[in-house]
């Protein structure tokens, strides 16, 4: 009975961590399935010019030195979705960023 009741405990436990794992909680106030009004379309990228960039959540990285490791500038011509965006993403991982 003791075994019934320990696994039982348990299930609940691992249950409530799943929560975790969940799309979409925590990162965004839309619900799952809603459009951020963002069309991403991979046939056809948009051009945008880049007109302002800021940092923030770093605790201990310098903003600036982040931006520049990225290699994207304000007047840059970027496409969206395109390669410069995951370029900059690779090179602050590659710091360890």
């Amino acid at each position: 009975m003791k075994k019934v009741f320990l696994l039982i405990i348990a299930f609940f436990c691992v249950a409530s961590l799943a929560n975790a794992q969940l799309r979409g909680v925590g990162r965004s106030s839309l619900p799952i399935g809603a459009s951020s009004g963002l069309d991403l379309n991979y046939a056809d990228p948009k051009e945008y010019e880049i007109a302002e960039i800021t940092t923030s959540g770093s605790k201990f990285y310098d903003g600036n030195s982040m931006i520049t490791i990225s290699g994207l500038r304000i007047g840059d011509k970027i496409k969206v979705p395109g390669d410069a965006i995951t370029s900059a993403l690779r090179k602050l991982m590659d710091q360890g960023i």
